[in-house]
């Protein structure tokens, strides 16, 4: 898997480098595209960059020391090498969305008419329900972060009931803060638990799931009446939906002590989660102007 994962890697690296340079040799760009491609480009290496310096915290010299050692990496690096992916995966995204969109309106492919589409997304509440969409999709982003730091952790190994943690909704207050992760320092013991803690932090993603979960819903009650776009309604219900299946996926991971195939349809469909929320945003965003 971790050279089938480093390999895949490489071949997306040339996959998108080649054509971009061709696109951009043959004067195919615009000026502002170069700049995106570019971009996006950086943020391609860096991913691979993380990628390597995550790798480099499990090998600790502490492990070729034990024939059973397990190599584990710093949960700081993966959650940073994941959000180098999704970052990555929502600007290619965005920025397809963006050229097939202007292309389609150059071309007068859309069935409704632009400047009446147009007038219909300018209206203040399309304009409020988008704003919300945006904080929704961050909340998203946020909350596939913190699983990151689960997964880092095997922090889905313990409390392996929901709704409830143990005796109660939530752990005791003496396992939450944990003066072995706290190292004595006051000051950054609160966030030493936040990150460190395997209780704590399953605790907050929790938190974050069913907060994403119950804002998702309320955003699909409220758009399901506003005059949307056909394809955003269509999305706004596919998100949804997503959302369902992510908590049925996340608490059968966990109930079921986080099986790999359940893991890795929870990470899979965390992706078009984001993916579906990251479209109707785009979907609700203003029409460029084509002079």
């Amino acid at each position: 898997m971790e050279w089938f994962h480093r390999n895949i890697g490489r071949l997306f690296g040339v996959v998108y480098l080649v054509p971009a340079a061709y696109f951009v040799c043959k004067g195919l760009v615009s000026r502002g595209g170069k700049a995106k491609l570019g971009g996006l480009g950086v943020l391609l290496l860096g991913q691979g960059a993380m990628g390597w310096y995550m790798v480099a915290s499990g090998l600790e010299k502490e492990l070729g020391e034990r024939a059973d050692a397990v190599p584990r990496v710093s949960q700081y690096r993966l959650t940073s090498h994941l959000s180098l992916a999704y970052l990555l995966y929502a600007g290619l995204s965005l920025y397809g969305w963006n050229v097939l969109r202007a292309n389609r309106l150059a071309k007068g492919k859309c069935k409704a008419s632009a400047e009446a589409l147009r007038v219909l997304l300018e209206r203040p509440a399309v304009v409020s329900y988008r704003r919300r969409i945006t904080a929704a999709t961050l909340l998203v982003g946020t909350t596939c972060l913190s699983g990151a730091m689960v997964a880092g952790l095997d922090a889905g190994l313990i409390y392996n009931e929901f709704p409830t943690m143990g005796l109660g909704i939530a752990p005791p207050l003496s396992e939450l803060w944990s003066p072995h992760f706290a190292r004595g320092d006051v000051l950054t013991g609160m966030w030493r638990n936040l990150t460190e803690n395997p209780a704590t932090v399953q605790l907050g993603h929790r938190v974050l799931a069913m907060t994403t979960f119950f804002a998702l819903s309320a955003l699909w009650w409220q758009g399901r009446k506003l005059p949307l776009p056909r394809a955003a309604h269509a999305m706004l219900y596919a998100m949804y939906g997503l959302a369902w299946v992510q908590v049925c996926l996340g608490i059968s991971t966990l109930v079921n002590f986080v099986p790999i195939a359940h893991a890795s349809a929870h990470q899979a469909n965390s992706v078009l989660l984001l993916a579906s929320a990251l479209r109707l945003y785009h979907v609700l965003r203003p029409l460029p102007r084509l002079v």
